[in-house]
């Protein structure tokens, strides 16, 4: 009886490493592709402001949300406290903008974010995801930038999306000099008949 104890132990010594390994996530062009974990969730590394952290995505959270410790390890500005819904009931946060996020090759700047002390990991929620087309098989899921959208103006106030330098499998940016991110940007022009005309460009 305890020599079979015992070897169960050791065989869950020996195989967590392999077990419990966050799945890899690749970098695709303009995104992220990222595999499901155990539990079926979509999870990976997330750079904010050039900070690492682990995220999992959210459809059902309408804001990204980001934990108070990476926040404040990020230097993220905290402003006004808000009331939000959760699956556990009401909760509160504190909002924030995020300069720059990245998920694998693509990049969003100037997104509002909720910072909540309550998490562990990011929750990438709706205000980040509709940036993107998500393409999705039962094991893995696919971030691309939604080009549509961008064709189309439909950017909130202020922010850009873009490609930058690519990711590793782990998440983590890869060092290849420097590379200047490739914002899309919305100007609009009107004339005294109030005939307005929308550009995009770099």
């Amino acid at each position: 009886m305890y020599s079979i104890v015992i070897s169960a132990f050791l065989y869950l010594i020996c195989a967590t490493p392999a077990a419990w390994a966050e799945p890899p996530s690749e970098a695709v062009k303009s995104g992220i592709t990222l595999h499901a974990d155990a539990a079926g969730h979509f999870t990976g590394n997330v750079l904010i402001n050039n900070y690492s952290m682990p995220f999992m995505v959210d459809t059902g959270a309408t804001v990204t949300t980001i934990p108070m410790k990476l926040a404040v390890a990020a230097r993220l500005p905290l402003g006004q406290q808000v009331e939000t819904s959760t699956a556990n009931g009401r909760s509160f946060a504190k909002l924030t903008q995020v300069g720059s996020l990245k998920l694998g090759s693509a990049e969003i700047k100037n997104i509002e974010a909720h910072v909540n002390q309550h998490l562990e990991q990011v929750l990438i929620g709706m205000n980040t995801l509709k940036y993107f087309t998500l393409n999705q098989t039962a094991d893995s899921m696919t971030l691309s930038i939604n080009e549509q959208m961008l064709k189309d103006g439909k950017l909130d106030a202020g922010v850009e999306v873009g490609t930058t330098t690519p990711q590793d499998s782990a998440g983590a940016v890869v060092p290849r000099g420097t590379t200047k991110s490739n914002p899309i940007r919305k100007s609009q022009v009107c004339d005294t008949n109030q005939h307005c005309i929308t550009r995009y460009g770099n």
